[in-house]
């Protein structure tokens, strides 16, 4: 069995979409600043993400919020 490794800007499109399912708007260039730092792997960035959801209080996630809140 053969996995496709997922290219950045497709993981970006995943997580603004898995974001945006959970009530929180991600732009384009946070999703690829999110993607960079934590990788490429789902898991971690769906766990990350649900971190910000958790965290954000005007449903967006910006820069500084993943700074504060993600893995490096």
């Amino acid at each position: 069995m053969v996995f496709d490794k997922k290219k950045p800007q497709e993981l970006a499109t995943w997580a603004q979409s898995f974001a945006k399912e959970r009530g929180v708007t991600l732009g384009k260039n946070e999703a690829v600043y999110l993607v960079d730092l934590c990788g490429s792997n789902k898991q971690v960035l769906a766990n990350e993400i649900i971190k910000l959801v958790d965290y954000v209080e005007n449903n967006k996630i910006e820069k500084a919020d993943i700074d504060k809140m993600c893995i490096r």
